[in-house]
């Protein structure tokens, strides 16, 4: 297995990984009938999603991409996907990268999300495992961020917490619990919040 790389978000001014979603969909590129395709074991969901806030909405802000359903070439400019009235900034030929063939940017899609979003910055690199997406917990600064029908309406810093959590588990492991007492921890930090975040 690979680690994943994570949708980001940008707020007060910083670059997020999304770390956990509780609630309905987010973005996903087949309601604006593109199919995506997976170019790297990295991103088996063939794209990474930017999200922000906009007046005060949840919005998708960029979309790097790459397209099963989209011919190339000469008929390119023609059938390119439109998504919030804005096509991609490149053609496949000068894509931003060998991951992804195509760039949306200032999409400013308006997301009628409820629920939670974690996000998470500063990665505690000695926590790194090879192998899907990392969990809020691996983040020094953590965000729980609550919304209805796309309205941002809480913020809570969640950071202690998370703290707490990998305190936990490293006095568990340094005392050489048994691997069920250590997932009696990892239960433990779903109770430190009012929604739970699984994958």
């Amino acid at each position: 297995m690979t680690a994943q790389f994570s949708d980001t978000f940008h707020y007060h001014g910083n670059d997020f990984d999304v770390a956990g979603v509780n609630g309905n969909e987010l973005f996903y590129p087949s309601g604006f009938g593109i199919i995506p395709k997976s170019n790297c074991t990295a991103c088996w969901k063939g794209f990474i999603a930017t999200y922000g806030i906009l007046d005060e909405m949840l919005v998708l802000d960029e979309l790097d991409i790459n397209i099963d359903n989209l011919p190339k070439k000469f008929l390119w400019f023609k059938r390119a996907p439109k998504i919030n009235g804005h096509k991609p900034v490149n053609t496949p030929d000068d894509g931003p990268g060998t991951f992804f063939e195509y760039h949306f940017e200032n999409v400013a899609l308006k997301i009628n999300f409820t629920g939670g979003i974690l996000i998470g910055r500063d990665f505690i690199q000695e926590l790194y495992v090879h192998m899907g997406f990392h969990p809020a917990w691996k983040y020094l600064e953590v965000y729980e961020l609550l919304f209805e029908k796309g309205k941002l309406v809480k913020e809570n810093n969640v950071s202690g917490r998370m703290k707490e959590f990998r305190d936990k588990l490293k006095n568990a492991e340094e005392a050489g619990h048994e691997p069920e007492k250590i997932e009696h921890i990892y239960a433990w930090v779903e109770k430190c919040f009012d929604l739970s975040y699984n994958f």
